[in-house]
């Protein structure tokens, strides 16, 4: 008899949690892409590709405000909650010693780099608003160790409501750049009181139980997520900072322009796999077979979203572009073609890198991230002085193609064996009929406005996959109870007839 999928008992409770973040996130960059569309149309492409890669080049070292911690706090009070006031307090401590140290360091580098006064008043800007979120990330860690996400929820749309807010009144009276950026640390501070407000009344407050004996035990426990995530900042980000250095601003603003629908759909393997991360972890300790299973179900599942995304963007990415930023952005098309299918294997590299993590295994991630990191510099250097933008974004898919591969090596020698082009098979079918009703409706529309055309294409994309996607693909047991456990029975028994074929 084949063993129980884990992700059935806990798949309420992970929809529950991944549902929340993923709302709460896609309200959060729903209101943000509103506002960098405006925002980025009224700075012209040489400011806005200042911005970005203020807000870039403080990313490469964002891990160093946290060393970690953050991470290692959703591991150990996941496991064991006894010891939560604990680390909040030396967290908090170590946090604000690293902040303080990084705030003004970050801005030097840049100004020594040679960068103009008023970038490196930005990027110190950038550097202040990191440091406030830090603190934020570390309440919402508690939130995630503790399943309630729904308060990471609630403070992020608040915060990212006062962050609109401030800028459209900023554009409205004519602002710069560096008075625009400067109020949006208003947003970072509201984020954090609030965020820590709930962390005082649902979980415990901040005490002045700080031991400086243990910070660097602590750290130690902590490096391998600190330098997996500098590593995933690092080729994340290094392509903007690559660009700027090499081929100045207005690259950086056509580039991340492309890069701004990637950040998009981060939300959702960052909210699944952010969700899973305790069931992975508590699977590890006690469930045998359980957590192979679930790893391949969430590897299944993400494919199955992140495959027609792929697909579609790179068919209707003229009309994203021409719709929400104008003619003087064009030249991004081209880009967000390419980076789109980044998405395809960042699902699956997600949810690798997470059950690694469960698994003890951290040095193997960091191995990983550190090779992908290097091949992601160097093909950087080589492709970008010929393509420019485009060399950038076409490292960037190879990186990640890389990383995946370096993953499913890694698994497999820990026990852990799947074949990505197994999962990837039913989707792209499912997604090459998809493909074929977007290509037809929109060359019928050509005529009609870009949002228009959307409007259209993208309703009809998402129906033709979806059944497809149940025509050609056999549910099992897994599947369907898994779909009964989050839909509930009234829901589910309203659309079973759909999936009659697979009972």
């Amino acid at each position: 008899m084949l063993p129980e999928c884990p992700l059935m008992t806990s798949s309420k409770r992970i929809a529950k949690n991944t549902f929340v973040i993923l709302v709460s996130e896609a309200i959060s960059l729903l209101l943000s892409f509103i506002f960098i569309a405006v925002l980025a149309q009224y700075l012209g492409v040489k400011h806005y590709g200042i911005y970005t890669f203020a807000f870039a080049f403080v990313a490469l070292f964002k891990t160093f405000f946290d060393f970690g911690l953050n991470t290692l706090i959703v591991r150990e009070t996941a496991r064991n909650q006894i010891n939560t006031q604990y680390y909040l307090a030396n967290a908090f401590a170590i946090e604000v010693l690293f902040s303080v140290f990084f705030v003004v360091a970050i801005p030097l580098i840049a100004y020594l780099i040679g960068y103009p006064l008023e970038t490196v008043f930005i990027v110190c800007i950038a550097a202040a608003i990191a440091a406030i979120d830090t603190f934020s990330g570390l309440n919402y860690a508690f939130f995630k160790a503790y399943e309630i996400r729904e308060y990471e929820a609630y403070t992020k749309i608040a915060g990212k409501l006062v962050f609109i807010t401030l800028g459209f009144v900023s554009i409205y009276l004519g602002f710069d750049l560096p008075q625009i950026v400067t109020l949006f640390i208003i947003s970072s501070v509201i984020s954090f009181l609030l965020s820590y407000g709930f962390i005082h009344a649902h979980i415990c407050p901040l005490t002045l139980n700080v031991r400086p004996r243990h910070w660097i035990s602590l750290m130690k426990l902590a490096f391998p997520f600190a330098l997996s995530i500098l590593l995933i900042e690092i080729y994340f980000n290094i392509d903007m900072t690559m660009l700027s250095y090499l081929q100045g601003d207005e690259p950086v603003g056509l580039y991340s322009v492309a890069y701004r629908f990637i950040t998009i759909f981060l939300i959702i393997p960052a909210a699944f796999t952010l969700s899973i991360f305790p069931v992975y972890s508590r699977l590890f300790e006690h469930a045998g077979d359980g957590l192979h299973i679930a790893f391949h179900k969430s590897v299944e599942y993400l494919l199955v979203l992140s495959i027609p995304i792929s697909i579609g963007i790179t068919i209707i990415a003229d009309n994203i572009i021409l719709a929400f930023f104008g003619e003087m952005y064009s030249d991004s098309i081209i880009a967000l073609q390419i980076l789109i299918w980044v998405i395809a294997f960042l699902f699956v590299n997600y949810t690798c890198n997470s059950i690694l993590q469960s698994i003890l295994k951290p040095n193997l991630c960091i191995s990983s991230l550190i090779i992908s990191a290097i091949f992601n510099i160097a093909l950087n250097a080589l492709l970008i002085p010929v393509y420019s933008y485009k060399g950038a974004a076409f490292a960037t898919v190879a990186t990640e193609i890389l990383l995946l591969s370096l993953y499913t090596y890694h698994l497999k020698n820990n026990g852990i064996r799947f074949n990505f082009f197994k999962f990837i098979s039913t989707p792209v079918i499912a997604g090459l009929f998809m493909a074929l009703s977007i290509y037809v409706v929109k060359s019928l529309m050509a005529a009609y406005p870009d949002i228009l055309q959307m409007l259209i294409v993208i309703p009809l994309g998402m129906l033709v996959y979806v059944l497809s996607l149940i025509k050609i693909r056999k549910f099992d047991r897994d599947d369907l109870a898994i779909f009964r456990g989050i839909l509930g029975d009234e829901t589910y028994n309203k659309i079973s007839f759909l999936f009659k074929r697979q009972e």
